[in-house]
């Protein structure tokens, strides 16, 4: 699972915010995807943002799902800068 913290210096304007995903998924699907599926848990602001419709079976956007610590039980590894998430 990929849950970043929040960044508030990536933004188009006042409420208009903008992401760049920091993983490259092509490579990690080319190298993961038999074995692998990624959960990305984004924060609130850029999940509308986030477009991974091309790694379908790979990739799930699971930014609205309530209770992360769900996502924490089906997940073998986390990668997070988030303290609130590692804690």
């Amino acid at each position: 699972m990929y849950a970043p913290t929040w960044r508030d210096d990536e933004f188009y304007g006042r409420g208009k915010y903008k992401f760049t995903l920091q993983m490259n998924l092509d490579q990690m699907k080319k190298e993961l995807g038999d074995e692998y599926v990624i959960i990305l848990r984004m924060h609130y602001f850029i999940a509308s943002v986030l477009d991974i419709t091309e790694y379908e079976q790979f990739a799930y956007d699971f930014s609205s799902y309530d209770d992360i610590a769900e996502l924490y039980l089906v997940s073998d590894m986390l990668i997070t800068d988030y303290s609130s998430v590692f804690f």
